[in-house]
Parts: structure tokens; sequence; C-alpha cells
């Protein structure tokens, strides 16, 4: 319905009795107007259209989501009190739009807290939608276990399907939604047990550290990959974001506005930074904050680490630093950074840093943490470190005999019989070829539904719960083959350096962008730059590209076939890793330590490399082996013994 006054006329002729008349309703009536309902107000944003010669004007939209027990005295609170509040030039702009929207959502099945929970996964849609140029809902009101909880997957579904085919552009395809690394990196996700406890504990010791006159405050967030580090970290940053600088909560908590924005404030806040070492993730993180619109014009929140330390004295300390990947922080000079320990730099420049750790994910020598940096490190914080653990695995939708094959392969270098997994498809390859033309087929699954957004809904084929689960899917490739990101290759025509694995023979991760620029879009300079922003798996030309842990690092795949490449053997029972065959120096080269002698970290940072590749995907690993044993052993543990996909 028209959110104005003539929507609310139309609400009150549905109504069909005067505002305080209680009389039962028969009907579908009685769903809206005595039952709880969820509601989503929508206007186009003009500032949210891109501009300029030769650009596609696509629309954007500033959204709302609401829950309310009464919808009329709701929708009338809006109208004509929100344009008075102190949020009223938001409102305002709702109103005074010609095709402002509010579509009203109600089910028999509707009770508090179900309702609750279709609000919280509608603005966690909403907030990874590419057509929402900005979404005024800043917190969540999670459910625990209900009566219906069970119901609320079809119950969205239909939902969601139904708000598409009334507006496709706005409300796009699930598979579109949920294969952005927005929506997998959302502070909007509900948090598990024990996440809430870590998120509690840390915001704890944050108070307590800013409460007091000191800092050099470190707080370790320590967990293997895929145990939702990235999920925690975004959740923290947009409640330290709505703090005050006491490190208390700005935002009002009645039961009706629980979910608005708070209002604007000269009151100072919690001055935090967040951040991230890849320049996908700073992507990212610079997405999340963007849809949030809490920040002032030219106000920077997201960095590297690097360009963090250049541009903050230590005379001068922020509140807040989060640092996620922590592992890949330097701890010798690198290009632009002449200094020895990022660890270090950062606590001399924050009163608390909140560092999300793995050993098993450092990738470089000159990440490694030799004690000389731990020495350094604990001598300046003292006694003021917290360690938090998470244990779960969450990436991989698998059973827990899969996950430790995955462990084995890596850590204990062992090959085991390959489990039977109802969830998981874990597969091995005889042919590279049938393994890309297994991952093409699942990622053209997703393909299908992004591909006409219009008819998205129509699609009843793509739209079953398990093809939800398919679609974006990538092959990864060990680090075997040469690649520079500086200069082009030499011994090809166009400059492209390919990763050549037993007959196939593709070009490693941004390849096709940075030499063919022209093949993609069809040279379209808006699409180009949509592109650009967009993380590696999720360009559509990457699926004719081989992604390394540079750019799948800290992010999924629904399916991932990954090439094992010449540096990844079987010897005498075991998994070897050979380092000569390897092309990554940064993994490779000696480390000179502080005693002067230089030493090799190559076994662990290759190891590691591995352990990043075999845990990205969701639903589904393939995997072939270009040395000849190690296939044939793996062939040989795989029962199926096919090496071909479904």
């Amino acid at each position: 319905m028209p959110f104005d006054k003539d929507g609310l006329i139309g609400l009150i002729g549905l109504i069909g009795l005067r505002e305080k008349q209680r009389e039962p309703r028969e009907g579908r009536r009685k769903y809206i107007f005595d039952y709880p309902t969820v509601y989503v107000i929508a206007r186009e944003d003009d500032g949210g259209f891109n501009r300029g010669a030769n650009h596609r004007r696509s629309p954007k939209y500033s959204v709302y989501v609401g829950e309310t027990s009464d919808i009329y005295s709701r929708t009338k609170q809006h109208l004509k009190n929100d344009p008075k509040s102190p949020n009223k030039e938001y409102w305002r702009a709702f109103l005074e739009a010609a095709d402002t929207k509010m579509h009203v959502i109600a089910n028999p099945h509707f009770n508090k807290s179900l309702t609750l929970d279709i609000e919280n996964r509608l603005i966690l849609y909403l907030f990874a939608d590419d057509a929402v140029a900005s979404l005024n809902n800043r917190r969540l009101n999670p459910q625990g276990n209900y009566y219906t909880r069970d119901e609320l997957d079809e119950i969205f579904a239909k939902i969601w399907q139904k708000l598409g085919s009334l507006n496709p552009k706005l409300f796009p395809s699930e598979q579109l939604i949920r294969d952005s690394a927005l929506f997998k990196a959302s502070p909007f996700h509900k948090l598990t047990e024990e996440q809430l406890d870590a998120r509690q504990r840390i915001l704890e010791s944050i108070q307590e550290a800013l409460e007091s006159d000191e800092s050099g405050h470190l707080i370790l967030v320590k967990g293997e990959a895929g145990s939702g580090k990235t999920v925690l970290l975004s959740t923290l940053f947009l409640d330290l974001l709505q703090m005050g600088a006491d490190g208390s909560r700005k935002a009002k908590d009645d039961e009706e506005s629980a979910q608005d924005l708070p209002a604007e404030s000269d009151d100072a806040s919690l001055d935090a930074h967040i951040l991230v070492n890849q320049n996908d993730q700073l992507k990212v993180y610079q997405g999340v904050i963007r849809k949030l619109g809490l920040l002032k014009r030219g106000e920077c929140r997201v960095w590297k680490p690097t360009p963090f330390i250049k541009k903050h004295a230590e005379n001068s300390k922020v509140d807040v630093v989060l640092v996620d990947e922590a592992h890949l922080l330097l701890t010798t000079g690198k290009q632009s950074y002449q200094g020895n320990n990022q660890w270090l730099d950062l606590l001399k420049r924050a009163r608390v840093v909140v560092a999300v750790y793995d050993e098993n994910q450092t990738r470089d020598y000159n990440q490694v943490v030799e004690p000389r940096i731990r020495r350094e490190v604990d001598s300046y914080i003292g006694s003021h470190k917290t360690t938090i653990l998470l244990k779960n695995q969450m990436r991989m939708d698998a059973e827990e005999p899969t996950i430790s094959w995955v462990h084995d392969f890596v850590n204990q270098r062992v090959v085991k019989q390959v489990p039977t997994d109802r969830r998981y498809d874990l597969r091995i390859f005889s042919s590279v070829r049938e393994m890309y033309a297994a991952i093409k087929r699942k990622n053209n699954l997703g393909a299908k539904a992004r591909k006409n957004d219009e008819n998205w809904n129509s699609l009843g084929d793509i739209e079953s719960a398990s093809d939800i689960n398919r679609g974006l899917s990538r092959l990864l490739a060990t680090y075997d083959w040469k690649y520079s990101g500086k200069s082009a290759n030499s011994n090809d025509p166009e400059g492209i350096w390919f990763v050549n694995a037993d007959g196939l023979k593709l070009p490693w991760n941004g390849e096709n962008l940075r030499q063919r620029p022209g093949s993609i879009a069809s040279g379209n300079r808006t699409d180009l730059r949509v592109i650009k922003n967009l993380p590696w798996a999720e360009q559509p030309q990457t699926i004719n590209e081989v992604g390394s842990t540079n750019t799948i690092q800290g992010f999924d795949l629904n399916y991932a076939g990954v090439i094992l490449g010449p540096s990844i053997t079987y010897r005498d029972g075991h998994v070897v890793i050979d380092e000569s065959k390897s092309q990554n120096h940064w993994a490779t080269n000696r480390r000179k330590h502080e005693d002067g002698n230089k030493v090799s970290h190559a076994e662990e940072l290759l190891e590691n490399d591995l352990n990043v590749l075999l845990t990205r995907g969701v639903h589904g690993l393939y995997i072939y082996a270009v040395d000849p044993a190690l296939r044939d052993v793996l062939l040989k543990a795989d029962r199926r013994g096919t090496g071909s996909s479904n």
C-alpha cells in the first residue's frame, strides 16, 4: 500500500470498523489486525542512482523494516509522530517521496517470536541486497527456541518469494543474497551461544579498559577457519559504532522502537576502527559500514594496517581497533611498512586491540610470530590480555568425520577413507577437466537465478532448498604456477599468467580483469567499475579463472574445486609438501631471526595455505591432485572411485 495518508485511509477501510472497536474479525483481516505483523517501508533513493555519461540508472532504495502487534497504530505513529521526532529528516524523506510503499506481512501462524525472527531475517537479507542504499535498522531482537520455530524457514521463503513478485529489483532471489560476501559478513546474523558469550566478554573487557586510564589492552580471539570469527567481529563493530565515548550504548531500548536508528547527536562517540589485510576484505567491510550509514561524510573507520599506522600517532590513541585476520599482520618490514612489528604498533595507537587470530592461517614468512615478537607484545601489555577461544566449526556444513578427514590430510599428512556424508559432498577426481565441469555446473545453478531477476520467482526448479545451497563455486589451486601482479607474462601474447594442470589451462585470479578488461561486461565502464568493487569470487568472469589463498582467504564458496599442484605429493605412506616445487616465495623465503640466522618456515606456511584452500567449501569440496601417486591414493580412498560428479 502507499505509505501516506491515503494508505492509512485504505487501512482503515480494510479494518471496516472504527479505530477503537475491537470486535472479532473474520478471514484474512483478522491476521492483519488481531495478530502481530511485519512490514517493510521502501522508497527509491536518488542518492543511490548511478549517474554520468553511458551510465545505467540502477534504482537504489532506502528501507525500513518493522514488527508490531498493532499495524494501524504503528503506521499512524510513523506518519504523524516520527516526522516530528529527532529523526525527522529520515521519515520526512519517506513521506515526501511519491513512490514510497509499505508492505504489510501477515500469516495465520504468526506469534510474537516468529514475527521478530521474520523481521530479523528481512533485515539480514536487505542489508546484503545490492539494491538497498541504506537500511535504517541497526539492532536485532534475536529469538531463542519457541513453538513454531521449525516453521521459520518455510514461511520466510514464501514471504520473500511473494515480495519478489511485487518488486524483483528490491527483493531478488535468495540465491543472489546468500552468495554475496556482504551477506556472509553481515552484523545481523543470529549469533550462536558461543559467539554471544564471546561478544559479551569482549564488550565487558572493552568497557573495563575504557573506564581505566590505562592503554595497551589486547583481546585475542582464537579460532580455526570457519569458526565464526568474521561475523562476530562485524557484530562487535556495529556495537562499538553505536556506543558513546565511555562505552555506554546510545540507542534506545523501548519495545516498539528497539530497531530504530539512534537520533543524530553531538555526543562523543567511541573512536572505533576495523583493520583488514586483503583488498577484497577491505571492499566488504567498506560495504558494511556504508550500508550502516553511521559515519559522517569523509570519515574513515575501515583500514589496512599500514595506512592506519601511518595516519595515527602514538600520542593520539583511538579507543578500539578490531583486527580481522590478525595472523596476516606483518612482523618484519615489507614494501611501504618500515617497522618490524605491526602488533606492537597497533597496541601503541589504541587503548584496546581486539585481534582475531588463527596461527594455522599465517601465510608469509614476514607474518611469522617469532619469540622476539611475543616478548615485545607481552612486555608492552603486561597483564592486560584476554584470550577467547571459538571452538565450533561453522563454515563446512559437514558431519564430524568429513571435517576430521580434512584435518588429518592437512595436519597429520595421512589419506584416510573418504567418509560418506549426507550433508557434504567430498569428492576426488581423476580428471581436472571433469572437476572444472562439475564446478561450473554447480555455479550455473546460481547463475540461472541471477540471469533474470524480474522472473526469478517463477524458476521453481532453481528455488528449491537444495538448489539454494549450490551456486557460487570456483576453482582454487596451490601456488605452484608462476604469477606476478606487477608484471605481464612475457611467454604469453596477452601477458596472462596461467595455471596449467594436466591439460587444463586457465588464468590465475584477476588476470581476465587485468589483461582482458574489454572482454568483460562488453567493456562498459559502469559494469567494469561495479565488477572491480566485488570480491574476486563474486565477479562473474572468475568462473574461468583459478583462485589462490590471496583471493579466497576469509571468504566462503558453496563448492570449492581445489587443484593440488606439484608441491603436494605422496611419498612413503604420507602426504609430503615439496617446497622446491612451490612458486610461493613469500612462504619459501627464509626469515632472518634476531640471532642473525635465516630460518625456513616453508613447511608450516605451505601447510597453512593448504588448510585455507581445503576449508572454503560450505557444501562441497572437490579435489584433483597433479602428483600421480597422491592422485592414485586419493582415488582409492574415495569409495565411489569414479571421480565424476552429479
